[in-house]
């Protein structure tokens, strides 16, 4: 039997490797792209430049939210609001018609979004049926990614010092 894997790492400067799970990999029209989920323990390592503590997370950092906040923005722009069927006008209607049955939307099809982050360029890719509640996904090639870790990397660490959500156990 023949087993063949293809492994992704990214090495920061001179920092040691980070192999990314195929999880956290996206594909759209032949390009790859890097989810940057906040709980993913490969990359809360990018940024933080070395093994986080465990259940660490990303969540409260202020420059991810920043980053996120720039792509609904972008979002925003591309895909304008469905502005309606114009038969908004309640006393039109004939009181005899039954309510209409919800209709299913469609989920967007993927594209791709342009944010400055610094002073450069970088491609995120915009997917999934609420497009502005899901992870930010960068082009995973190094001049999109270099800016996304250097404008992540300063408050990194005061972000995985805030304490973490607490659950309660059940006796």
């Amino acid at each position: 039997m023949v087993s063949i894997k293809e492994a992704i790492e990214i090495q920061y400067q001179e920092e040691k490797p980070v192999l990314i799970p195929h999880s956290l990999i996206l594909n759209h029209e032949g390009q790859k792209y890097l989810k940057v989920r906040p709980t993913s323990q490969p990359i809360i390592w990018l940024p933080h430049g070395g093994q986080p503590k465990r259940n660490a997370s990303l969540s409260q950092l202020e420059p991810l939210g920043q980053l996120i906040e720039a792509r609904n923005e972008e979002i925003k722009k591309v895909h304008c609001e469905d502005p309606g069927d114009g038969n908004n006008n309640l006393f039109d209607q004939q009181e005899a018609d039954p309510p209409a049955k919800k209709k299913r939307i469609a989920a967007p099809s993927p594209c791709v979004v342009t944010i400055t982050v610094g002073d450069k360029l970088v491609d995120c890719l915009v997917s999934g049926k609420r497009p502005a509640r899901s992870d930010l996904a960068v082009l995973l090639e190094p001049d999109h990614l270099d800016p996304v870790i250097c404008h992540l990397r300063p408050g990194t660490t005061t972000a995985l010092e805030q304490p973490t959500k607490s659950h309660k156990t059940k006796k």
